[in-house]
């Protein structure tokens, strides 16, 4: 690692230490940063320029109840559909066919009308693009062109995947570090503009598996990925694993720099929720956030009014073992693996976005709510923070 120091334009806040410096927490990296213009840079201008500010104040999307004409549709707001095993691999080896299309349509017909695709990478974010445009260009396996949900995509680097920013995982930068970090945030830029971007993420902190990325390179892709929803108003779609109290520290020091965020698949406890809630941020609930009693009792605690619904497929599917399975109701046909696949049924373990369904129920059942209710304030929250129609 080089001593380069790190330094961003200036209208995105940017970092400044060096990072075989850099400090020991996100709170100490607020103290000590510095705001430096990227003529100053080493590096010149024209190959690390990031994206200006051009908001100059994000204000939060205030928590209001959903009228009584809001829709009770579905909207998966996480669900990594470009995981090979919609593709048919499981563990590196082709299992079955691709089925991607019945998928998407078992979704529609458990009333799923929307699902964003989390992208954690950049090249991620692009083959993204490229499938939402693909499916909404080809006539779907049933005929029907309104046989399908409406997709959207979300643009950011997962903090397992925060190597990088620093040229390590794939070609090298063959420059100096911020120039490293300053082009791939470019790279990111160039793609957030796009029409079916809602969201920039996944991005956050994960110091369960810094196996993949250790906590300063995380620290700084976090950071340097704030300008991309600074300059296009988009919300935050976040990633949190054993990273409080620091992940909370962060996002207040910085929440004036985006307009809202949800922490995705949340399984924290009572005083974690707390903390977000008390930073205006939405919470994503999936089968991994019901899987105990705890886990069950700070799904009780949320505001319908901060609340989003969740898949996170192919993974975090409710399992017999979770707390929360006894509310389920809706079941689908599905083989027990793989090598037993039939075209047209699911597979088990392989969880998909139709079960947004059963985590409705779950969650309307934990809460003691109509789904109708759950649903109107999980549609009305969707639409409103990434700007669904």
């Amino acid at each position: 690692m080089t001593s380069s120091i790190l330094a961003l334009d200036e209208g995105c806040a940017g970092l400044s230490w060096r990072m075989d410096q850099a400090p020991s927490s996100l709170a100490d990296a607020v103290s000590t940063t510095q705001r430096r213009p990227i003529s100053k840079m080493t590096t010149p201008a024209s190959e690390t320029r990031l994206p200006k500010t051009l908001i100059s104040k994000l204000t939060p999307t205030p928590f209001l109840p959903p009228d009584e004409n809001e829709g009770t549709g579905l909207i998966d707001i996480g669900a990594n559909l470009l995981d090979p095993q919609f593709t048919g691999f499981y563990n590196g080896k082709q299992r079955h066919e691709p089925d991607i299309e019945f998928i998407l349509e078992r979704a529609k017909s458990q009333g799923v009308e929307a699902v964003v695709i989390t992208c954690g990478t950049l090249e991620e974010a692009r083959r993204a693009q490229a499938f939402v445009g693909r499916q909404h260009g080809q006539q779907p396996a049933s005929g029907r062109v309104d046989s399908i949900p409406a997709l959207y995509t979300t643009v950011g680097v997962h903090p397992t995947h925060a190597n990088d920013f620093f040229g390590r995982n794939g070609e090298e930068d063959g420059g100096t570090e911020e120039a490293s970090v300053a082009s791939h945030v470019t790279a990111l830029d160039a793609l957030v503009a796009a029409p079916c971007v809602v969201a920039v993420g996944e991005l956050g902190l994960d110091f369960d598996r810094l196996q993949f990325a250790g906590k300063r390179e995380q620290r700084v892709g976090f950071e340097a990925q704030l300008c991309l929803a600074e300059s296009s108003g988009k919300p935050l779609f976040l990633h949190s694993r054993s990273c409080e109290p620091e992940m909370s520290s962060f996002l207040k020091q910085h929440r004036h720099r985006f307009k809202d965020g949800v922490v995705h698949s949340f399984d924290g406890s009572l005083a974690e929720l707390e903390s977000l809630l008390a930073l205006d941020l939405f919470v994503g609930l999936n089968g991994c956030s019901l899987r105990t009693e705890e886990n069950l009792e700070v799904v009780r605690a949320l505001p319908l009014e901060r609340l989003l619904l969740e898949t996170d497929a192919p993974w975090c599917e409710i399992k017999p073992t979770h707390a929360g399975f006894p509310f389920v109701r809706t079941v689908l046909p599905c083989k027990k693996k793989p090598d037993k696949f039939v075209m047209g049924e699911g597979v088990k373990g392989r969880s998909e976005p139709w079960m947004m369904r059963q985590v409705l129920e779950v969650v309307a059942g934990v809460k003691g709510v109509a789904e109708d209710d759950v649903s109107r304030h999980a549609h009305f929250n969707a639409r409103r923070i990434f700007g669904i129609s």
